[in-house]
């Protein structure tokens, strides 16, 4: 029987039964569900009123480094530099397989290239025991890490494109002074969740949103040569039983 048959079928006192079989579901399809620690009638009623499933996101941690800020915005305000804590996880999208001359043609920041790296960017987190910094998590497909670790080109590029989504992102300007942090992970682990849409067949779109910057290269080893670029968002389908799909909103770029 499907999602969308068990959920039919079933009366509103049924809703705990309903919410074990899309639990049941979620861990089949390779995701970890999300418990609340709200009592059961309050998790019941945000179910039918939001059609909401958030999923931890399990991830290692790759690279800490912290940068200044140069013109802050309206979301991050009054801070001098932040601090970007760049991770691997199999919960986000692997980048498509494009083949290595497409891969090389982003590298090199070539007019027509096309690769690209979906990314979560999380919601920047303030810390209370330093002034004026705040601290984002960027994390991509792990099946980039191995070459991450042993390609300085890859390394690079996956630096140069955390930093474009959080200017992106939060309306920030950020500097290419780059100083990496000895740990890879910068201060206690967070708890990341992706939030993913309950809908229809009809109701799932894509979406695209398209911007361009140029910046200019100051130092080999911190900034990825001259960079035109092209943005977009995607909302990428990652469960689709029967016609329920759950969706969930990843941003993916290309430099």
């Amino acid at each position: 029987m499907s999602l969308y048959e068990i959920g039919k079928n079933m009366e509103m006192e049924n809703l705990q039964n309903l919410n074990e079989n899309l639990k049941s579901e979620i861990i089949k399809h390779g995701y970890i569900p999300f418990e609340t620690n709200k009592n059961e009638s309050e998790s019941q009623d945000e179910s039918f009123s939001t059609n909401k499933i958030q999923t931890e996101i399990d991830y290692q941690p790759f690279l800490s480094f912290k940068l200044p800020v140069l013109s802050s915005s309206e979301r991050v305000h009054s801070i001098n530099s932040i601090i970007i804590n760049m991770c691997f996880s199999h919960s986000i999208p692997k980048p498509k397989d494009v083949g290595e001359t497409e891969i090389q043609k982003a590298f090199n920041a070539n007019h027509d290239a096309n690769w690209q790296i979906p990314m979560y960017t999380s919601e920047p987190m303030y810390l209370q025991d330093e002034e004026n910094v705040f601290v984002f998590d960027t994390i991509v497909n792990s099946s980039l890490q191995q070459r991450a670790h042993v390609d300085v080109d890859m390394k690079l590029y996956l630096i140069e494109l955390s930093i474009e989504w959080a200017e992106d992102k939060f309306g920030i300007v950020l500097s290419r002074d780059i100083m990496q942090n000895p740990v890879p992970y910068y201060k206690t682990k967070a708890k990341h969740y992706l939030n993913e849409n309950v809908a229809g067949l009809q109701n799932v779109q894509e979406e695209s949103i398209q911007a361009g910057k140029r910046y200019k290269k100051t130092n080999e080893q911190k900034v990825i040569k001259n960079i035109s670029k092209r943005s977009f968002r995607i909302r990428n389908v990652i469960l689709n039983i029967t016609n329920i799909l759950l969706i969930l909103d990843i941003d993916s770029k290309v430099l």
